[in-house]
């Protein structure tokens, strides 16, 4: 898959809206066999061999230190001083708002002509010790949200298709 693509997607979904503009979501994409081989031994085992098979797999993560950065994101007020020491406020909005940026990175991915499998079948923190080693502060701040397999669509069979016959439109009537 042309790292083009996973670019472009990701560049439209950066534009979504988030909660003071504070876009806590953190993406990591596995495009190698090695990479993607961190992942068999977190996932659930209906998950494996699929995942395994698509071309690209993206973490999207949220940072636990989103806030620090939101003096550039949203200058306009103090939002940052909300955050600051308030560990359940920073958990409840940085989870939400990286659950939107995952949604507006799959209509995003969608819309460019990739099928999307959003999976939450994983154990979060044996794959959050495995793709973000607690080796530096950058990587502590990381946890992960969803797992999300991507490839081309498969024109009538793939799931843009499925879906659309589901609910009466289809824009690939082969």
């Amino acid at each position: 898959m042309p790292v083009e693509i996973l670019r472009k997607a990701y560049e439209l979904a950066r534009l979504g809206p988030t909660s003071a503009n504070g876009s806590p979501a953190r993406f990591v994409f596995l495009t190698t066999p090695g990479a993607k081989a961190l992942l068999e031994t977190v996932l659930a085992p209906g998950n494996v061999d699929k995942t395994m098979a698509a071309p690209v797999t993206e973490i999207i993560a949220w940072d636990t230190e989103f806030h620090e950065s939101l003096p550039r994101l949203f200058p306009q007020a103090d939002v940052r001083s909300y955050f600051v020491g308030n560990r359940p406020l920073i958990e409840e909005n940085a989870f939400r708002n990286s659950s939107l940026q995952a949604a507006y990175f799959i209509l995003s991915a969608r819309a460019l002509g990739l099928d999307c499998g959003p999976m939450s079948g994983f154990d979060a923190d044996k794959l959050n010790a495995e793709i973000f080693p607690h080796s530096n502060q950058l990587q502590r701040s990381r946890k992960t949200n969803i797992v999300v397999k991507s490839q081309h669509h498969g024109g009538a069979h793939g799931a843009r298709a499925r879906i659309g016959r589901e609910f009466g439109y289809c824009s690939d009537p082969t």
